[in-house]
């Protein structure tokens, strides 16, 4: 099997298993390992493997993850959302009232990122180089997220 394929079908098996997952210390982990798999793909990749990846899309925008309070939780969603912004570009992976929904929840995550010590700066910056490459900024205008 190509790593491409195998990597799709790890998404897909997360994907299944966040829509039924309560929202406890087990999910970090998996969320982890889903923003770990999303960001390896290149483009190219992700329009491939768009089947394993509309799991994943539709599992992270429940309720339960765009709302959560505790940032542990917040960043990993806010970064997989992001890079699925980035396999999906030019096209939205959602319409305008989600998107709106994932732009607060990337904004919200900028909190305290003058704290540049914390273990959770290199997941933020890595959203930021995800919204500078694909422009994410422009549509967040368009949008009137301003957060």
């Amino acid at each position: 099997m190509q790593k491409g394929q195998e990597i799709g079908h790890k998404i897909c098996a997360l994907g299944t298993n966040f829509k039924r997952m309560k929202v406890t210390w087990k999910v970090l982990f998996k969320l982890d390992e889903m923003n770990a798999l999303i960001s390896e793909l290149n483009q190219l990749e992700g329009k491939k493997l768009i089947w394993a990846l509309r799991l994943a899309m539709l599992s992270l925008i429940q309720h339960k993850f765009l709302e959560e309070p505790c940032e542990g939780v917040r960043l990993p969603v806010a970064s997989c959302l992001s890079h699925i912004r980035r396999l999906t570009t030019p096209r939205a992976p959602y319409n305008d009232d989600v998107m709106g929904s994932v732009f607060k929840l990337i904004v919200d995550t900028f909190q305290d990122l003058d704290n540049n010590v914390g273990p959770t700066f290199g997941k933020k910056v890595d959203i930021l180089e995800v919204i500078d490459i694909t422009r994410t900024y422009e549509v967040m205008v368009d949008l009137e997220c301003d957060g």
